[in-house]
């Protein structure tokens, strides 16, 4: 934390993985930078402990969970508020430009609104399938139901639009 302290860096950009384990010890938490004031997360699912609700709530930090997995790179955004309610889960948010977040059942048929189903990414950012494993690009990557052309990855997650 001494070059985000040194450089006054009041917005921070972090792996997942890196911030549970940062949170997952009071002392690291403790000592987390007192000037950021805008956490960017990315990677795996986001949990927020309450050790890093406390944290976020003691120091005004607005959290921006930003989702998407290395096939899609980034596709959607959430920031949460100092004052908002701060869930364990956060929500992955809304699709960003030149994206589409799909809810599908298994008959790849949309879900409507608040049912659960499987994770299907469209856009600019989908990645074209995997080198040298046409397998696994057919087991994850399709045309999908959404038009000619309009490739779409499972990204294997359950999901919920709200």
């Amino acid at each position: 934390f001494a070059f985000i302290n040194k450089h006054q860096t009041n917005v921070v950009f972090l792996p997942t993985a890196f911030i549970k384990m940062i949170f997952s010890e009071r002392e690291l938490a403790n000592s987390f930078p007192d000037g950021v004031k805008h956490l960017i997360a990315a990677g795996e699912q986001l949990m927020i402990s309450d050790l890093f609700q406390d944290v976020l709530l003691k120091r005004g930090i607005h959290l921006h969970n930003h989702y998407g997995p290395s096939e899609t790179h980034v596709v959607s955004t959430y920031t949460i508020h100092p004052g908002d309610p701060i869930p364990e889960l956060p929500p992955i948010g809304k699709p960003i430009g030149c994206t589409d977040l799909y809810i599908l059942n298994h008959q790849k048929r949309l879900q409507p609104c608040g049912v659960p189903g499987e994770l299907y990414i469209s856009g600019a950012s989908v990645a074209r399938g995997y080198v040298n494993h046409d397998k696994l690009t057919g087991d994850k990557f399709s045309s999908g139901p959404f038009g000619p052309g309009v490739i779409v990855y499972r990204a294997g997650g359950l999901a919920r639009r709200l």
